[in-house]
């Protein structure tokens, strides 16, 4: 294993804690009160929802945590998603659910120093990167509570995941 690896191997549960109560938290936050991440969310859905047929998709970017832009992209397609050239599709920021998450990371960091030695800013990007990717991969259910005002029994499949990656259905609106 190399050292990275044998860092994350550390890290694991920690991470896994770190991730529970963040995504709780977002949730929550989402559920009190949507505020503007889901008051833009829900406009742009509406927007997109006047196209007939099709499904949308909310997809993270991963150059979006690694600029720390925490933006995703919100598209309705009409093909295949993915496959299609030119859906309707806006880049929509969350930034303002991520404010604990960047200093979550930056405590994993600082728990290696702990046990290991020479901890590069290099060393400390990627062990950022992995974990906001982690909480990436597992915030449908953060967007399931912002959409929480538009699901219905009957309509377009609402998709969640990474940009050209592996969606799961959130639910229909």
């Amino acid at each position: 294993m190399n050292r990275i690896g044998e860092m994350k191997a550390y890290l694991e549960t920690e991470k896994e804690a770190f991730l529970q109560k963040r995504l709780s938290e977002m949730a929550q936050a989402c559920s009190k009160s949507c505020g503007e991440s889901g008051k833009d969310l829900c406009c742009v859905m509406e927007r997109l929802a006047l196209r007939e047929g099709g499904v949308f998709g909310i997809s993270f970017l991963r150059s979006s945590y690694i600029t720390g832009k925490h933006v995703f992209y919100v598209a309705h397609y009409l093909d295949d998603p993915f496959v299609e050239e030119a859906p309707e599709a806006v880049c929509l920021s969350i930034a303002g659910l991520f404010d604990k998450a960047e200093a979550d990371s930056a405590a994993l960091a600082e728990k290696l120093e702990g046990k290991f030695i020479r901890m590069y800013p290099g060393i400390r990007e990627e062990i950022r990167r992995w974990y906001l990717d982690g909480l990436y991969e597992r915030m449908d259910g953060v967007f399931t509570e912002l959409l929480r005002d538009m699901w219905k029994e009957e309509g377009r499949e609402v998709l969640y995941g990474g940009y050209m990656g592996e969606q799961k259905i959130l639910g229909r609106i």
